[in-house]
């Protein structure tokens, strides 16, 4: 194939990086290679769908917070779910962040209610409880049973087996309290 010269005009091959009649460097720059190309290729993916250069369509706008707290913030039969029922399985990572979240929420509480000394105690104890069924969980990925989470009532051995429940992979397959959690 044939191109011409850019400066003499003359008609070489399209492979030649000097023109034989003028001497001088025919190579295209990428900048001027990508000048070339067909006016309605899409260079850009955002580009209006006639593929007109310039002219980009417009993006969505992102979703309120309404509707993104709705999609992503469990409801209340999921809370009590996460945080009351000891049925099933929980990976290591969903335990530390639950239990992370617990422990925040129920501190807080007891701090704000620290003037009503029965009213933080309850929070305390329902935080106590939660936890428990937490560990219960998380003690079936590791394939025990539930019952060792009684535990969490000694102050001492408390931090023993929560640093365990942390660190200790879970059964890597389905175990007798459910499948692997994700």
């Amino acid at each position: 194939m044939t191109m011409e010269c850019p400066y003499c005009h003359e008609m070489i091959e399209e492979t030649a990086q000097y023109c034989p009649h003028c001497g001088k460097a025919v190579i295209k720059s990428k900048a001027e290679a990508a000048l070339e190309k067909d006016e309605n290729e899409k260079v850009n993916p955002s580009m209006a769908e006639d593929g007109k250069k310039g002219q980009f369509q417009q993006e969505k706008a992102p979703k309120s917070a309404a509707s993104y707290i709705k999609e992503n913030i469990p409801n209340t039969e999921n809370w009590q779910e996460m945080y009351l029922s000891t049925k099933g399985r929980i990976s290591r990572s969903t335990f530390f962040v639950r239990w992370l979240l617990l422990l925040v929420t129920v501190g807080i509480i007891s701090v704000v209610f620290s003037f009503v000394p029965p009213v933080a105690a309850a929070f305390s104890l329902i935080g106590l409880i939660m936890q428990i069924t937490l560990g219960v969980r998380r003690l079936h990925d590791l394939g025990r049973s539930g019952l060792w989470a009684i535990i969490f009532c000694i102050p001492v051995l408390y931090f023993v087996i929560l640093l365990a429940l942390f660190f200790m992979k879970g059964d890597e397959r389905d175990n007798a309290y459910g499948p692997k959690p994700e």
